[in-house]
């Protein structure tokens, strides 16, 4: 395997892992967001009560559902999704651009 091939398999590797944490992101943000901040439970020190939801969104850092609840406290207290899918869309990302920027330099020659 030489060195442009190996490029274009890292990319394409690339392509695969940001397109999976794409369908994460997607799979756990389809349909009413509110009712997927209630499937889970209510985050530590927040209100329980049917109006302690107050925000639920689709977030972007990190990728996926965002929730905001009224604290027992008076303030608020935020759930997001955890980080996988954002790092597989970063990691994704940072090996499409590694194995295209490999693939350039492959096909550089100096001059003699």
């Amino acid at each position: 395997m030489n060195r442009l091939q190996a490029a274009i398999m890292v990319a394409f590797i690339g392509v695969f892992v940001a397109l999976t944490g794409a369908f994460v992101t997607a799979v756990e943000t389809h349909g009413d967001l509110y009712d997927g901040c209630m499937q889970g439970p209510a985050p530590q020190g927040a209100a329980i009560d049917e109006q302690a939801l107050q925000v639920s969104e689709t977030s972007i850092w990190p990728l996926g559902l965002g929730c905001t609840w009224r604290a027992a406290d008076g303030g608020t207290v935020t759930r997001t999704s955890n980080w996988t899918a954002t790092v597989m869309v970063g990691g994704g990302l940072l090996l499409i651009l590694g194995g295209a920027a490999f693939a350039l330099s492959s096909r550089v020659r100096p001059r003699t």
